[in-house]
């Protein structure tokens, strides 16, 4: 399989909008018909959730989904899972995907 000598962090930059987006969501809100704020209110609880999470789970989340998507379960085989990450995100490189599916995989 894949060894590497050395541990280095991975280098993948999560990008957080929640608060930005619970904002644009609470000003829909305000102005909605009764039809649309039970939506829009289950939209907000959303972003609250995903706004408490740390920068690994949602990592982890987004592999779990990326991989899931192409039904390649990260923890059975992980060349596969290494190799569909990156068709997914051309510019991870082998070592960031390996460690990406290892951190999933648990």
């Amino acid at each position: 399989m894949f060894k590497f000598r050395r541990s280095e962090p991975v280098n993948v930059v999560v990008i957080r909008e929640a608060d930005e987006v619970q904002a644009i969501l609470r000003q829909a809100l305000e102005t909605a018909d009764p039809s649309a704020r039970v939506g829009l209110g289950a939209a907000i609880c959303a972003v609250a959730g995903s706004a408490e999470l740390s920068d690994g789970d949602l990592r982890r989340r987004w592999v779990r989904r990326a991989l899931g998507d192409a039904g390649v379960e990260p923890g059975c085989d992980l060349s596969d899972a290494v190799r569909e990450l990156r068709r997914v995100a051309p510019a991870l490189s082998a070592a960031a995907a390996y460690q990406l599916v290892k951190e999933t995989a648990g």
